[in-house]
């Protein structure tokens, strides 16, 4: 709050990157510069988020970390709503793009509220397991870090033929699947970094009911004890 009166930005609590004008605070990765600004309530997804559009052709202007916990009903997006109004002002930022964990929904609709005033087109991923929202003129919805970077990077400028989507690697899956022995029937997943869990864990929803995890929102497939996996077992290792 008392950043918010300063017009000066809070990057936290648990704010693990953020590149400002090309120089990465915390730990970054090493992108193209770019038009496109993120703001991210995730260290790991907004991570993923800008390697994803270097990959694709695109680059980042701006990368605003804003901690995990902005978009809790506690916190209201107040650091994400003033970034948002930055990048807009920032005139090496053309298009932005939103990623954050899921979010408290009074909060997210008040992000999007804002989203739809801005100035700039915007790419929204905000991860949940609800329906993707229709696109809209000037705001555009994205299910995950893979869909808002080709989103982002279409708008910057970057033509669809020129885009390497990166196959999947046949022989290799082949080769994993091949190993795998008939008792095996469950998927566990171990991640450093709780978007990444988030986003995974959703895909894995949509096909398979029973996915327990330590960053599960439903109580009921809340793990009780991270040391001992149930059926479909998803960590985070950084919550």
């Amino acid at each position: 709050q008392l950043a918010h009166e300063k017009g000066l930005l809070m990057m936290g609590p648990d704010c693990g990157t953020a590149i400002i004008n090309g120089a990465a605070l915390c730990f970054g990765n090493a992108v193209r510069r770019g038009n496109i600004g993120i703001v991210g309530a995730s260290g790991t997804g907004s991570q993923e988020l800008s390697v994803r559009i270097h990959e694709f052709g695109g680059g980042v202007s701006q990368l605003i970390g804003t901690g995990g916990r902005d978009l809790s009903e506690k916190i209201g997006g107040l650091m994400m709503l003033d970034a948002i109004g930055m990048l807009e002002n920032d005139p090496q930022t053309e298009i932005i793009a939103l990623i954050s964990k899921p979010p408290a929904p009074a909060v997210a609709r008040k992000v999007l509220e804002r989203a739809r005033a801005c100035r700039k087109p915007v790419v929204v991923c905000f991860l949940d397991r609800g329906e993707t929202p229709v696109d809209e003129q000037g705001l555009q919805f994205a299910r995950g870090t893979k869909e808002a970077a080709l989103k982002a990077v279409m708008l910057s400028g970057v033509k669809q033929e020129n885009l390497d989507l990166h196959t999947l690697n046949q022989p290799l899956i082949a080769d994993v699947r091949a190993r795998l022995q008939p008792q095996q029937k469950y998927i566990r997943g171990l991640f450093c970094g709780g978007t990444l869990c988030d986003e995974t864990m959703f895909a894995v929803m949509e096909k398979h009911g029973d996915v327990y995890s330590n960053i599960q929102p439903d109580p009921e497939f809340r793990l009780k004890d991270i040391n001992r996996s149930i059926k479909h077992t998803f960590l985070d290792f950084g919550d």
